[in-house]
């Protein structure tokens, strides 16, 4: 679903696409309101969207999606808020949610149940 929509909005002339936010309770948190250069030349702020796995869905029953941005039009603020950490890139869906389980452990004081098998 995602190399469509990103031949969609090559075809448009958009060279920037947004994840969905959607308040996840896995590691795709870590990639909710990521802007991803999809454009074949490198972009100065956002990474390629081969640095968050290729964009979602990220997992099986993940309901992100990549959305147009268009730069000119974004406040600051959006602009800001679609930067992610270098340390959250070329990660495996295995490792942020290492992470993401331990903040959350972090966050709470508590031990957080562990989630149920799948694959």
């Amino acid at each position: 679903m995602t190399q469509g929509t990103v031949n969609r909005l090559r075809e448009h002339g958009i060279q920037l696409a947004q994840v969905s936010a959607h308040h996840a309770r896995d590691f795709c948190i870590c990639y909710e309101n990521v802007i991803v250069n999809i454009g074949p030349e490198p972009h100065p702020v956002y990474p390629p969207i081969s640095a968050i796995g290729g964009g979602p869905p990220f997992h099986p029953n993940c309901v992100h999606v990549l959305m147009p941005f268009v730069e000119r039009l974004a406040t600051e603020e959006e602009k800001k808020t679609g930067v992610i950490s270098p340390d959250m890139l070329n990660r495996t869906p295995a490792e942020l949610q290492r992470r993401y389980r331990s903040e959350l452990q972090t966050s709470s004081g508590r031990q957080v149940s562990k989630p149920p098998a799948g694959p």
